[in-house]
């Protein structure tokens, strides 16, 4: 499964790439107050569920379960950000420095059993307290899932993925050299920058391949051409 990834090139972009990892990120940090955000309010309630034993375990789960087991690890996960397309003119605008970094395609092999497709909606995710309770009231990953693959609609046109890693917030996560597939390079990138991306696989003996985009005249389409395999 290929995946993208736009970066502005910046020396944190370059050591990314030269030291072969990703970033993930704590799903608190991000940008988008509305993105990532976990609610203690999370519940929908039907009248079947008003029994003795349901009411009893929700009320251990307002007593501290929230704060003291669901919370935590909501923030121990680590979440990357990438998209099914590498020709979205408006990813190239925001994430990469207004055409002027880059797009990088992975093929992460089994770590593709970690990535999840968020689910664009314009009200925030819901389950119902008995769905919860049906996988155990100590197994929330489930409930944290939902919330961190779960974005407004308005943001719909990044054809995102996620990956989710518990443990990994904050963190870095490596993976094979071979799993950077290709580099498109920004229609706007510096003769400078351009200069520096190509001299930095110079002495690699594997080399992503390398595109440049460039705009179509006749449309609001970016067209790539191969540069160095």
């Amino acid at each position: 499964m290929k995946l993208y990834k736009y970066r502005p090139l910046t020396e944190h972009t370059y050591q990314s790439i030269l030291n072969n990892y990703i970033w993930l990120s704590s799903p608190d940090t991000f940008n988008d107050p509305f993105d990532c955000h976990l609610r203690d309010d999370y519940f929908v309630f039907s009248n079947e569920l008003v029994e003795n034993d349901e009411t009893d375990m929700f009320g251990n789960y307002n007593n501290g379960y929230y704060d003291h087991v669901i919370y935590p690890a909501y923030l121990a996960n680590g979440v990357g950000c990438f998209s099914e397309t590498n020709d979205g003119i408006l990813m190239w605008s925001h994430y990469a420095n207004s055409h002027q970094g880059v797009c990088l395609e992975y093929d992460f092999g089994t770590l593709s059993n970690y990535f999840y497709k968020v689910n664009y909606t314009s009200t925030y995710p819901l389950i119902t307290y008995s769905e919860f309770l049906a996988s155990g009231i100590k197994n929330s990953m489930n409930y944290i899932y939902k919330a961190l693959y779960t974005k407004c609609k308005v943001w719909e046109y990044e054809k995102e993925w996620r990956i989710i890693l518990p443990g990994y917030n904050n963190k870095k996560l490596e993976y094979s050299p071979k799993a950077l597939n290709a580099i498109y390079l920004g229609c706007n990138i510096s003769t400078n920058q351009f200069n520096k991306l190509v001299d930095t696989f110079s002495g690699n003996t594997y080399r992503p391949k390398i595109f440049q985009s460039k705009m179509d005249y006749c449309s609001f389409t970016l067209n790539y051409s191969l540069i160095s395999e």
